[in-house]
């Protein structure tokens, strides 16, 4: 038989161990009160009536037992089962009132019921940020000429063909170096190309430079340069010729996945 001790005084005592019960075997007692019967029965009475379930949430029934075991080592020691502060006391109590009680001819085993662990919380899961993703993207050609002398320039791709007018070398359409121009990227292009031709001497060089601005979500822009083309031309009327004619170059897919979007 389990006995509930919902007691305040055992409950703190408990609190870190568990909740201490007792059972054993005998003959019932009545739960009523009663006059304490003669001294000789007194602890025989007490311990059948802890035997038996009593109701420790009734303070009076907590008294009637102390009253039974009142100025006896048995009382001593329900007095610390019951205001012990910690559980190993509490269950050192415990022993020695079953021993007690064994000596009046009642078996009572006090033993503690460790409540069942409460399942651990789980941290509250958070959620993961959002992957980036490419919000824009700009796609330029940019066409460069520089060194030494006065070239004339042409550039553009298959259907689109410029002749800046610059104004300077020995034929006055020469162009102050370095010079540069940009044209949209276009996938369907078939070339780009620059050509710049010296005017008499100069030492030229040119390309041909795909450039790539890719902004994703969260993230600053990433700028990124693919050389298409390039090339060279020293003296004279030669002809520095930097020409591209693969298509559609793909650097914009390369761009995006490098900027991590």
């Amino acid at each position: 038989m389990r006995t509930t001790t919902a007691l305040t005084a055992l409950a703190a005592a408990l609190a870190l161990g568990g909740t201490m019960t007792a059972c054993g075997s005998g003959a019932p007692a009545s739960h009523a009160a009663s006059p304490a019967p003669a001294n000789s029965f007194h602890l025989f009475s007490a311990c059948n009536y802890m035997r038996n379930a009593f109701d420790t949430s009734n303070t009076a029934e907590d008294k009637q037992v102390a009253a039974w075991l009142a100025g006896t080592k048995a009382g001593a020691d329900f007095s610390r089962l019951v205001n012990n502060g910690g559980s190993a006391g509490a269950a050192a109590a415990g022993k020695a009132m079953a021993a007690d009680c064994a000596a009046a001819g009642v078996t009572v085993t006090f033993t503690a019921d460790t409540p069942a662990p409460s399942s651990p919380q789980a941290p509250p899961s958070s959620q993961p940020a959002p992957a980036p993703t490419m919000t824009r993207q700009t796609d330029t050609i940019v066409f460069k000429v520089w060194g030494s002398g006065y070239p004339s320039v042409q550039y553009g791709t298959d259907s689109n063909n410029n002749s800046p007018p610059g104004g300077y070398g020995p034929l006055g359409d020469g162009n102050a170096l370095p010079w540069s121009a940009t044209l949209p990227y276009d996938g369907g292009a078939l070339y780009y190309y620059v050509s710049a031709q010296l005017e008499g001497y100069g030492d030229i060089s040119d390309s041909v430079t795909e450039v790539i601005t890719t902004y994703c979500s969260g993230g600053s822009p990433k700028t990124e340069s693919f050389p298409l083309a390039n090339g060279h031309a020293s003296g004279g009327y030669n002809i520095a010729q930097a020409e591209y004619t693969g298509g559609a170059t793909g650097n914009a897919t390369q761009a995006e996945s490098d900027a991590g979007c």
